[in-house]
């Protein structure tokens, strides 16, 4: 899971990313050199963990995975396998990769699909944004950063859902502003997986 520290390293770690970003794109200390601090935040950004209230599901989404599997969406990323314990001649679309092309696919019980292939993790405030935003901070302090972070919120949707969303870079901070601006128009209704709240 992770190891307790006195203080938040995690915070700590993003802070010394964002001042070196600011300050050359490198880290350097007693001749020690890390370039490319820019990229390093953007993927750590990527990887930071969510609290739960800060995921939605698209309604379809949520739809076809209760048709496919009794297991919970929420353990399920990117490459994990999950078993289609409930699926019987139900059909699916899969991407490969970032391809914008699908096959269909007939799913049946006990069929394996890898989650990344039909459902995709979207940001709902893009991490360009999170990112600026953090550059922008006069202040770099543990509250100010926190309160950026703070913004990220990721919708789980059909990949299918994903590839009709053509602004992936240009949205409000507010995920509510993004969610009306840019899901809404093309019909994708996100709940929230806490408090089930549908936006």
């Amino acid at each position: 899971m992770g190891t307790k520290m006195e203080h938040n390293v995690v915070i700590e770690f993003i802070k010394t990313l964002v001042r070196a970003s600011k300050n050359g794109n490198c880290i350097e200390e007693n001749g020690e050199k890390i370039h490319n601090t820019s990229y390093l935040l953007n993927q750590t950004l990527r990887q930071y963990e969510l609290k739960h209230e800060h995921y939605f599901i698209s309604e379809k989404a949520i739809l076809l995975w209760e048709r496919l599997t009794s297991e919970d969406i929420m353990s399920c990323y990117y490459q994990h396998k999950v078993k289609c314990d409930r699926a019987t001649g139900i059909i699916v679309r899969e991407y490969v990769g970032n391809s914008k092309h699908s096959n269909e696919r007939l799913i049946n019980k006990d069929d394996v699909i890898t989650y990344r292939a039909v459902f995709h993790d979207e940001h709902i405030v893009p991490i360009n944004i999170i990112q600026q935003e953090l550059n922008d901070l006069a202040t770099l302090d543990d509250e100010s950063v926190k309160t950026v972070l703070g913004k990220i919120r990721i919708c789980r949707m059909l990949k299918e859902e994903d590839k009709e969303t053509v602004n992936k870079r240009n949205r409000s901070s507010d995920y509510r502003k993004a969610i009306a601006d840019n899901y809404t128009p093309k019909g994708i209704v996100c709940i929230n997986v806490v408090t089930k709240e549908r936006i």
